[in-house]
């Protein structure tokens, strides 16, 4: 019993502190790693929703949804024509549902 508090909130926990290591962490630039627009575009996870999704048989609209969305930030730019153009490798890797 005195590890359930603990176990409820590990994720929760763990979240938190790997924030924090990344908003300590500085780039070449002098500014943190994780920048707070980058955090609130995790936190809200906005969806694009204006390309068609490619897969739709094991990626569903949600999924892509949020991967054009994470397009604007300049490290993922490219994953949406990746995850098009490399559909069976994120797949295998059980991307979307877990139905690799």
């Amino acid at each position: 019993m005195t590890r359930g508090l603990f176990e409820r909130h590990r994720i929760i926990f763990s979240t938190q502190l790997a924030i924090k290591v990344c908003r300590g962490r500085l780039n070449d630039k002098g500014d943190p790693d994780l920048s707070m627009d980058d955090l609130l575009m995790l936190i809200q996870n906005p969806r694009n929703m204006e390309k068609e999704n490619p897969q739709p048989a094991w990626l569903p609209d949600p999924c892509w949804g949020s991967v054009c969305a994470l397009a604007v930030v300049d490290d993922f730019a490219s994953l949406p024509a990746d995850i098009d153009g490399s559909w069976k490798r994120w797949k295998e890797l059980g991307f979307g549902l877990g139905l690799a």
